[in-house]
């Protein structure tokens, strides 16, 4: 039906009125029109802002009228106008005719501002009769909301998250399919996306495919009825017969049987409808109203794909290949009508399921892109019936032969441009604007390149339009405020972002894609995307492929003949062999980067245990058939020592419930005790034997210390007192021989080890924790000798354990002396490692004391540094509630930083602020332990300040609140660091007034000076260091920081 002038005018005027002020501003006279719709024109262009427009085309037929009417500024020669029919534009010797090219240029010209108006100008001109003109004024205009909210991608500022969803490969129990569904998709996005920081999915693909690739659709207005989530529509729900058979059949893992689960849910969708038809469909209802306003509404693409889905079943060959006996044949056959009308009840169905997940993604605050490729598959709906929209569909192909760019596309369909831009490139566009106009978002173009030609000898179609398609689509989405997403590669970027779109590489920075097998290192990857440079334009874009988070090793999708299978599933927990294909998790690590960034680390306390646990596990290797804990698991030190391996144990195995391999890494230590030694380092366990104990170093006076505290803490952990009686004779001997004297042979002389006569355990220098040595000649810079405070503060919670073991072990003789050794002890380590000093009074009030760092030996022993805090943390009763709190406070105020206790005080004159791990160890190591933060202290100093805080009679939540504070700046450091894990140190650092002034009596605590507290200070040594993740991970699962286990699918 022809529409009047005046409908026209109206339409124009109603489009411009409620357009954004960008379109508003632009004065386009639609040939044809009538003086009417040109002071209607006028009017819009005379109230919108005052720049000029940036083109104004006049037609022959009413360029009097509408240039009275125009504003001056406006106003261009008559002579630049468009024909106004066919027969014009054939008559070259026409003055009209000539002026074509001239008001091309001028319409082209706009384009950069506005390039929708200016294409369906022109497509608009080429019409010969109103009634062709009307549909293409609606194009026009439709879509244009006046409010569409474009700040979630033009925002420059902003970096977002996105996630690449092929759909097939979405999950939710061990009883599925194996292919995704839509009603999976707002759930996941919501529970799952959303809280590792994605703010946009890109759905890979959403229409209806031919085979497991998003490059084969069959139609691009279906919805794929793979992805069709039967089990939640009413007529399967209300029968378990139904139900039962859309069960996964038995061995379908890793790799899913495409043929057998279309089979039985073809089936079930056909006895879906069935009883569809014959109830609700038969009796009326809301249901079924809007199902058959959906088969009037969609009858156009609908009627074409049912038939051609069930042709393609019954023919069983590419469409290509059809001859009319075969469609005959295939239409005769029985229930051809019936198999098609389950077809359009599938697209209804999925259509209905995939508005759903796209309001539940809104509601949640996400976007959703949808992903269509710049071609068509031969054996599809458009190449069947439109096939003179295409080159050669039997002889033509891309030619493209970078393999590493592409597979073997001879089985796409190729535009014919020039039949397109006849018609305005309606069919390639289209798509766009229905899905957009559904309710996505923005979409990526994928291929744009195709538009072009390639100009490296390569042939596609070889009429490609170039930047006027281009303009043309990006006009789609400017229309409606989408995000425009383009790939274009072959040197079309650029040409791309002129025509306003993003581009993958530019805004959009991929850490994965689709094409990518699944890589280990997913996090370095993601982290170097955050620091990549992007146009700023737009926001810039982060975006992997969903599965790559967790590194599944299988890749998404295998080549066979040349074409891309999408086969593999997403691993679930539920799954046999989950545990060999979900290694390396890094989904926690975006949940809790997603909670840091919104200032609350703790938001999800889960992920953070399971981000810690994640990194827990890179250190615990099983080597030579036996369990071992690694120093790091990354630059250097990647062997076991027994300090840090006792160190360690509790966080790295107890915290996760690891308890037999706990037991088995401490039976294979005690392997190796001799005299009263337990190996630092075991390099050759075929050398070792008890009389000749070669192949291991024994210069450790900690380490056996911390090996009595691992026995001590396994049994308790796993409540099994069983073990520490196995431990008992190996304890005993440890105990034994420190109590009458020990050592070990090194740099050619004996270093001895052992208890003085008033009870306390003497050490040679470099025996400790604090053992730089530079130029390995036993010259530390950090000399120990003596009576270290750690030592003691260990050697007294093992004698007190001990007497406690042999009195539940019945030797009530042992026990009563270990316990008077014990008191003996307590009161010589109260009378020479407690001392007061002016200064440190004027630097923390009270009495200004606190513990010596060693006693009898270092001259520097006096010294504030965190060991003193094992006293508290491991002492029991050591210190009197008054001298805990002293020691916790003098800790606060000199060596706490956010990230760890300084190994010195910032006011001690050997003080070294900062560590670089670049110098050669002459020069590192001198700050190496004066004055560096350790993160593994800070462990010590959050079960020190518990203690002071019970005896201040604080309640557990009050504890708990204040140790989510005070551990805050680490658990962001794990988080923010693409290892996912703690380094060995950080720079010292310099003093923060904050602390320096801090009170142990404010009731708001001190997490608060932790958890905002500057973090300036710079990592060094290994980027993955075992105790300093393990003491967090401890403090963290002690404290109950946590609650026990965190469920991986999520």
């Amino acid at each position: 039906m022809r529409r009047s002038r005046a409908g026209i005018s109206g339409l124009l005027a109603f489009a411009l009125a409620a357009a954004p002020v960008s379109v508003a501003a632009q004065v386009v006279a639609i040939s044809g029109a009538s003086s009417d719709a040109a002071a209607v024109l006028a009017a819009t262009a005379s109230s919108g802002p005052t720049a000029a427009p940036s083109a104004v085309v006049l037609a022959p037929a009413l360029s009097g009228g509408l240039a009275a009417a125009l504003p001056a500024a406006a106003a261009v020669p008559a002579a630049a106008s468009i024909p106004t029919n066919a027969s014009a534009a054939a008559a070259p010797a026409a003055p009209a005719a000539a002026a074509a090219a001239p008001a091309a240029k001028t319409v082209a010209a706009s384009a950069r501002a506005l390039p929708g108006l200016a294409a369906s100008v022109r497509a608009l001109s080429a019409a010969s009769a109103d009634g062709a003109k009307a549909p293409l004024l609606e194009r026009l205009f439709a879509g244009a909301p006046a409010t569409a909210d474009t700040s979630w991608w033009k925002d420059s500022a902003a970096t977002r998250r996105a996630v690449s969803v092929p759909l097939y490969a979405l999950r939710r129990g061990s009883g599925d399919p194996g292919i995704g569904k839509y009603a999976d998709l707002g759930r996941y996005y919501r529970e799952t996306l959303k809280a590792q920081g994605v703010d946009a999915v890109l759905l890979l693909p959403h229409f209806a495919t031919r085979a497991e690739s998003p490059y084969a659709p069959a139609s691009l207005d279906a919805v794929d009825e793979d992805n069709v989530d039967w089990s939640e529509v009413p007529e399967v729900r209300a029968r378990p017969d139904l139900l039962s058979r859309l069960r996964a059949a038995p061995g379908e893992r890793q790799s899913v049987d495409y043929t057998s689960v279309r089979a039985r849910e073809s089936a079930v969708a056909s006895e879906a409808y069935a009883d569809f038809a014959r109830g609700e469909l038969a009796r009326g209802g809301a249901r079924a109203d809007d199902y058959r306003r959906f088969l009037r509404d969609n009858s156009s693409w609908l009627d074409e794909y049912a038939d051609f889905m069930v042709l393609s079943r019954r023919i069983a060959k590419p469409a290509l290949d059809w001859t009319e006996g075969d469609v005959a044949l295939a239409r005769g056959g029985e229930g051809f009508a019936r198999e098609a009308d389950a077809h359009r009840f599938a697209q209804w169905v999925g259509r209905a399921q995939l508005r759903a997940a796209l309001d539940e993604i809104h509601r949640a605050g996400g976007k959703a892109l949808f992903d269509i490729p710049m071609f068509r598959s031969k054996d599809g709906v458009d190449a069947w019936k439109r096939p003179e929209l295409f080159t050669d569909l039997r002889t033509r192909n891309p030619g493209v032969v970078n393999a590493w760019v592409h597979e073997n596309w001879g089985d796409l369909a190729l535009w014919n441009w020039t039949r397109l831009k006849a018609d305005g490139y309606r069919a390639a566009l289209a798509p766009f604007e229905r899905w957009l106009d559904f309710g996505f978002d923005g979409a990526r173009v994928d291929a744009l390149h195709f538009a072009y030609r390639f100009g490296n000898g390569q042939l596609a179609s070889g009429d490609e339009p170039g930047d006027e398609y281009t303009r043309a689509l990006g006009a789609v989405f400017a229309r409606r405020g989408a995000f425009p997403l383009a790939e274009a590669f072959e040197g079309k970027d650029a040409d791309a972002r002129a025509a306003g779109f993003a581009t993958v590489g530019g805004d959009w920075k991929n850490v994965s894609s689709h094409d990518d097998p699944r890589s280990p290192d997913f996090l370095e990857r993601y982290f170097s995307a955050l620091a990549q440079r992007a146009s700023g334009a737009c926001a810039k874009f982060v975006a992997w492929t969903l599965g790559d988070e967790w590194r599944d090793p299988f890749p998404v999708k295998e080549m066979r003949g040349g074409k891309s299978y999408w086969d593999y599933r997403i691993p679930l927990p539920s799954d046999a062999d989950y545990a060999s294909r979900a290694r390396f998790d890094a989904r926690p690590q975006l949940r809790v980067m997603k909670n840091a960034s919104d200032g609350d680390v703790w938001k999800d306390p889960a992920a953070v245990r399971a981000l810690l646990t994640e990194a827990a596990d890179g250190f615990v290797k099983h080597e030579g058939g036996s369990v071992q804990i690694w120093a790091a698991d990354m630059d250097w030190f990647l062997e076991e020592w027994g300090r840090d391996t006792f160190v360690s144990l509790p966080g790295l195995l107890l915290s996760t419930g690891r308890f037999d391999e706990a037991k088995e890494n401490i039976r294979r230590f005690a392997r190796f005790e001799h005299d009263g030694l337990i190996p630092n380092k075991i390099w050759d366990a075929s050398r070792w034997s008890p009389q000749n104990p070669d192949g291991a170093d024994y210069n450790t006076s900690d380490g056996p210390m911390w090996f009595v505290q691992a026995v001590r803490r396994t049994a308790e952990a796993s409540g099994d007192p069983a073990f520490a009686a196995e431990m008992a004779p190996v304890i005993r001997r440890i105990m034994a021989r420190y109590r009458a004297g020990t050592g070990y042979a090194r740099y050619g002389r004996f270093n001895r080890i052992g208890m003085e006569d008033d009870g306390l355990v003497s050490v040679p220098a470099q025996s400790t924790w604090m053992d730089a040595d530079p130029d390995g000649r036993d010259h530390p810079v950090t000399p120990r000798n003596g009576k270290p405070v750690e030592i003691n503060a260990l050697w007294y919670a093992n004698i007190r354990y001990l007497a406690g073991l042999e009195r539940r072990l019945g030797d009530g003789t042992s026990a009563d002396d270990w316990s008077a050794l014990a008191d003996k002890v307590q009161a010589s380590f109260n009378e020479q490692f407690w001392f007061e000093t002016p200064d440190n009074r004027a630097a923390w009030g009270g009495t200004g004391g606190a513990l010596r760092d060693v006693v009898g030996g270092d001259p520097h022993g006096d010294a504030i540094r965190p060991n003193m805090l094992f006293a508290v943390s491991l002492g029991g009763d050591l210190l009197s509630p008054e001298r805990r709190a002293a020691v916790v406070l003098a800790a606060t105020r000199d060596l706490l930083t956010p990230y760890g206790p300084r190994t010195l005080s910032p006011r001690d004159s050997q003080y070294r602020e900062r560590y670089d791990t670049s110098q050669p160890a002459s020069l590192k190591d001198q700050a190496y332990h004066q004055g560096t933060v350790w993160p593994w202290l800070m462990g010590a100093y959050v079960d020190a300040l518990a203690r002071v805080r019970r005896d201040q009679g604080w309640s557990d939540e009050r504890v708990r609140e204040e140790a989510r504070g005070l551990l805050a700046p680490l658990a962001r450091a794990l988080a923010s660091r693409p290892e996912g894990s703690l380094p060995e140190v950080f720079d010292g650092g310099r003093a923060d007034p904050r602390l320096t002034g801090a009170s142990l009596d404010d009731p708001r605590g001190l997490g608060s000076l932790l958890s905002g507290a500057p973090t300036d200070q710079n990592p060094g040594g290994t980027r993955s260091q075992a105790w300093s993740v393990a003491e967090i991970l401890r403090a963290v699962f002690e404290r109950g920081l946590v609650a026990p286990g965190y469920d991986g699918s999520r």
